[in-house]
Parts: C-alpha cells; sequence; structure tokens
C-alpha cells in the first residue's frame, strides 16, 4: 500500500518517515492524471466549525473520477455520497478498518467508483444544473432594484485558517447592516 500525497505541506515530511508515501507536487496540468490513478480518494478533517462550513469540493473531485472515497462524515460528506456505498470515518481505528475494507474488497469498490460518476454527473455537473444557473441569472435581470455600486473580491487566503488574524481585520470591515456574505459583496449598501 502506497499514499500518495499532492500538494503537501513538506515541513511535516517527517511524520511520515519509515512509511511508503510518494509526495507529489500539484500542478493542473498533472492533476487530473493524480486523481484517476487513485485506487482510493481520503478526505480527512477535523469536525470543527471550519470543516463543518467546507462543501466537500475534493470529493466530488474524486468521485467525478470514478474513485471511491473514504471521509469525515461531514454533512456535506453524507449528502455528496449519495448512499452510494463510499465509507466513512472519524477515529483512527475507523480510518484504520475503511481502508482494510477497500484494500480487501477492490472489485466492489471499483464499481463504487463507477456509480460515483453517475452521482456527480446526476447531481452536481454543470448539465445538471444548466437550469439551476439560468433561472438564478434570469431572477438578477428581472431584479426592480438594480445593483448599484462595484463589487470586489474578498481575497481568499484572508479567509485561510492559518491567517486568522486577517479573517479578524476582515470581519472588522464587514460592518454594513446589510451585509452579502461571501467571497463577493457589495461594498456600498
Amino acid at each position: 500500500v502506497q499514499l500518495k500525497l499532492i500538494g503537501f505541506d513538506m515541513s511535516l515530511k517527517w511524520h511520515f518517515d519509515g512509511l511508503n508515501v510518494d509526495f507529489v507536487n500539484w500542478t493542473v496540468d498533472q492533476e487530473l492524471k493524480n486523481l484517476t490513478s487513485f485506487n482510493v480518494g481520503i478526505m480527512p478533517l477535523d469536525k470543527d466549525p471550519f470543516t463543518l462550513g467546507k462543501c466537500g469540493f475534493k470529493l466530488i473531485q474524486y468521485m467525478s473520477c470514478c474513485v471511491p472515497t473514504i471521509s469525515t462524515p461531514l454533512p456535506a460528506n453524507l449528502k455528496i455520497n449519495h448512499g452510494n456505498g463510499n465509507l466513512f470515518a472519524d477515529s483512527p481505528e475507523e480510518w484504520i478498518e475503511a481502508i482494510k475494507t477497500i484494500i480487501d474488497s477492490q472489485p466492489s469498490f471499483k464499481e463504487v467508483g463507477k456509480l460515483n460518476r453517475k452521482i456527480i454527473e446526476q447531481y452536481y455537473s454543470y448539465q445538471a444544473n444548466q437550469l439551476i444557473y439560468v433561472d438564478f441569472i434570469k431572477k438578477i435581470q428581472n431584479t426592480k432594484k438594480p445593483l448599484q455600486g462595484s463589487l470586489r473580491m474578498i481575497n481568499r487566503n484572508s479567509l485561510c485558517p492559518q491567517s486568522k488574524g486577517n479573517a479578524k481585520k476582515l470581519n472588522k470591515k464587514r460592518t454594513h447592516k446589510n451585509h452579502t456574505k461571501g467571497i463577493y459583496h457589495r461594498k456600498d449598501f
């Protein structure tokens, strides 16, 4: 068994001394090739307010590549799975058991991977959501009160957990009564 870590913080590499780990630099050119090479995609997360707000995009990426998954059972992850047979784990013992299960049952989990692709096509693809996008755009166009002012983008790096000080500064700037949350916000409500 080999663990492939893509885009891993190499300052933490020493935690894996003596283990069969392939550390791969992330590049856009190689991302798809790397994802499709996995036997299983893993998404371990702590359960805290930050991770409870995560969307599970990594699972969507794995599933779109026909890869079965093991993840922390956060609400978004459970929803994305759609009862398809991917595994969930909380404790280290559950993670070990889930990995053993996939190793011992590779043919059945290859089928889970194929079903994962169908779930992505049915629920998360552009094609599956095109009418929602069109409806949203039409609602914006038909708004009686036109948007005034400009939109500005918040630097995503300012919201990462490593820069909590930046997030606090950002929150102090958010004083508008009708401020909308998200990456884009109106500065003149």
